[in-house]
């Protein structure tokens, strides 16, 4: 009798907990009449589900019905003629509403993208109201920063110049640890919220691994689902494995592809990856020529990887006939040996010694210049 009332009692109360993790998000914008709205985020689905993460906007309005086991962060695109994307924010259980308005500042420090409002989500409180005010002081900071790049960009004397682009990048190095340095803080100060997965899986995304990262999946690890703690722990293995000191882990289709067999006088070989739509790619292999012509006989060599598809492979072949690049392309068709360890950004580059050994990663022309005038 008495397991039949539990079984009773458990049956009235599923409506109940599905509620519990039911959400509604309701949207408004002033800028798109008619169109799509898409819901996108930075994990897999499994912690979410909805009908479909792209529904109708009718008249300025649209909706996202859908149930979320646990308050995870978000972005929209708003599509008519044009595409616009929002900033971040978290979406919770029950009712929630967003307005995008065309008139709301971009953040330009978080993601390039509309501001929002949000009313009824807490967890999205937190994360606007508690934790991005604590970059405020370092926001200014890269205001000088930026300032700065701009100045070394008018310099005409190269030594001066490289001099100024050296040290602001030491600078943009002092930020980004000073902004891992905040999560860091913030989850030893509050390691059961429910933002810093999210955003420490992000950085992640970004930034591939440090022991910033690590430490702070340290101190959570005990107070998050164990399907997110299970997939924060594989990412930091899978991003830590091309960090510096590690074996490059695409030597072996390096070598298989290469048609410079004759690898005995090369003592740094930069690994670039690439493709045919990428803007700042183009830019990096412009600013690369004067440093592959001044070093090339001295033991330095480039490898180009591009990840173009069948689809663009005639856009990826007129690139080459144009520019002549003196260092030798490769084709990863589709990006598949990129993926495989998690390069999500492009251009990505990986400085390799002559053991094929990560000594730096993601190394700026000037600064690779200087390197290689010192150790070559």
């Amino acid at each position: 009798m008495k397991n039949f009332l539990l079984i009773i009692i458990s049956i009235l109360m599923m409506p109940f907990v599905f509620s519990q993790n039911h959400f509604i998000l309701s949207g408004k914008t002033n800028f798109v009449l008619n169109g799509r709205a898409i819901l996108e985020q930075y994990v897999s689905p499994e912690f979410y589900s909805i009908k479909s993460d792209t529904v109708k906007i009718y008249n300025q309005c649209f909706v996202f019905k859908g149930t979320i086991n646990y308050p995870q962060q978000f972005w929209l695109k708003l599509v008519d003629s044009n595409e616009y994307i929002t900033e971040p924010f978290f979406i919770d259980t029950g009712l929630q509403k967003i307005l995008i308005d065309s008139g709301s500042l971009i953040n330009k420090y978080q993601d390039v993208g509309y501001g929002i409002s949000m009313e009824g989500s807490v967890t999205n409180d937190e994360y606007m109201k508690k934790y991005l005010p604590l970059f405020d002081s370092i926001n200014k900071k890269t205001d000088n920063y930026l300032l700065e790049i701009e100045r070394c960009d008018t310099i005409s004397n190269e030594e001066i110049k490289k001099t100024c682009v050296k040290k602001s990048q030491l600078e943009r190095f002092n930020l980004r640890e000073s902004r891992h340095n905040i999560l860091l803080n913030y989850a030893t100060q509050y390691p059961k919220s429910q933002i810093i997965p999210w955003l420490l899986n992000r950085l992640i995304w970004e930034y591939g691994y440090n022991e910033y990262f690590q430490k702070t999946f340290e101190l959570i690890k005990g107070y998050t689902l164990k399907n997110m703690n299970i997939l924060l722990k594989n990412y930091l293995q899978e991003q830590k494995i091309k960090t510096v000191g590690y074996l490059f882990p695409l030597n072996d289709f390096i070598k298989a592809n290469s048609s410079n067999k004759d690898t005995q006088n090369i003592k740094f070989t930069l690994v670039e990856f690439w493709y045919s739509g990428c803007g700042p790619c183009i830019a990096q292999f412009n600013s690369l020529k004067s440093v592959y012509n001044k070093f090339n006989k001295k033991g330095f060599e480039i490898l180009a990887v591009s990840i173009d598809g069948k689809e663009t492979i005639t856009k990826y072949k007129k690139i080459l006939s144009l520019n002549n690049y003196p260092w030798q392309q490769l084709l990863d068709t589709g990006g598949i040996k990129a993926r495989s360890i998690n390069i999500m950004k492009y251009p990505s580059s990986f400085l390799l010694d002559d053991k094929g050994k990560i000594i730096n990663i993601d190394i700026n022309p000037e600064i690779l210049d200087t390197f290689l005038k010192d150790n070559l």
